[in-house]
């Protein structure tokens, strides 16, 4: 049971889980809240992207796994006794039913009570937005659903948690641009709640990562306009510059050209001029007009 639960945090984006931990019960007649509260949680992902539980049950050597009227018949049920379920169990479920709501949001989006509920029981539910990142990553997700990793990184960084710093850094160079952006974002709240701590940690990432790491890293300063300190942060992410292939050095030259503009206004634009100057061997002219935003009256 305790692997099945990890199992379950590890990656919440997943149906088998809920269903092994719910089987562990399965002989017991009517089901207990604990199990029906664990099968409507899997049906509700396996209902949401049916063809991928199918595919998968048949991988597994299960046939066809549920019918949808199977799956159906019981979340109505479980509808039922949810009202009724001992507050242990709710308790229990509570982190996973609220992070399952990010996983397969309403067409009218994701409300802000879920929100407001996520934030209040951060404590259960850090681990899940963790696994959701993990299952996004593993493709647990059609291709085009990257909403769960976007929110995920979004509300870890309103936590507020610098253990989480880590995890989020890995996600800033992404190559979906919401998942960057929230990534970016998410950094820029943890420096934001504890700038004397989060950038050091930015400036010794960047030195220790690959280039694209450093392009991302000058994104994110981007969302920190208020932070002491970001102007140099910035100026770091430069060094070495010569050393970067091409391509490479002109992204990162434009990253922390429009980084500089956007979060110190005039005088970021006139220390941009400098660096044009003084990189202008490195830069071809395209790169040099191209890292120069409209100027601001």
């Amino acid at each position: 049971a305790q692997l099945f639960w990890r199992a379950a945090e590890a990656n919440p984006c997943r149906w088998d889980s809920y269903v092994a931990l719910a089987g562990l019960d399965a002989d017991a007649e009517p089901p207990s809240p604990l199990t029906a509260g664990l099968l409507a949680i899997s049906f509700r992902k396996a209902l949401a992207n049916e063809k991928r539980y199918r595919e998968e049950t048949r991988e597994m050597g299960i046939g066809k796994g549920f019918s949808r009227k199977e799956m159906e018949g019981l979340l109505a049920i479980s509808g039922e006794l949810q009202a009724s379920e001992p507050e242990s169990v709710t308790d229990r479920l509570r982190p996973h039913r609220l992070v399952h709501e990010l996983h397969y949001p309403p067409r009218a989006g994701v409300g802000p009570d879920v929100v407001e509920q996520i934030l209040q029981y951060r404590d259960g539910c850090r681990p899940l937005l963790l696994g959701t990142l993990r299952g996004w990553v593993l493709g647990s997700f059609a291709d085009d659903h990257d909403f769960p990793a976007e929110a995920a990184l979004a509300l870890l960084g309103e936590m507020g948690d610098l253990a989480m710093l880590p995890a989020l850094l890995d996600f800033v160079d992404a190559d979906e641009d919401g998942v960057q952006e929230a990534a970016g974002w998410a950094v820029g709240r943890l420096a934001a709640l504890h700038p004397g701590e989060v950038l050091p940690k930015l400036r010794q990432a960047a030195a220790d990562g690959p280039p694209s790491l450093r392009w991302g890293l000058a994104l994110t300063c981007r969302f920190l306009p208020e932070v002491e300190g970001v102007e140099k942060a910035l100026l770091a992410l430069l060094d070495g510059l010569e050393n970067l292939d091409p391509e490479d050095r002109d992204a990162l030259f434009c990253a922390v050209a429009w980084a500089l503009q956007e979060t110190q206004g005039r005088p970021g634009r006139a220390l941009v001029l400098a660096l044009i100057a003084r990189y202008s061997g490195l830069l071809d002219q395209e790169t040099q007009q191209r890292s120069l935003l409209p100027a601001q009256d």
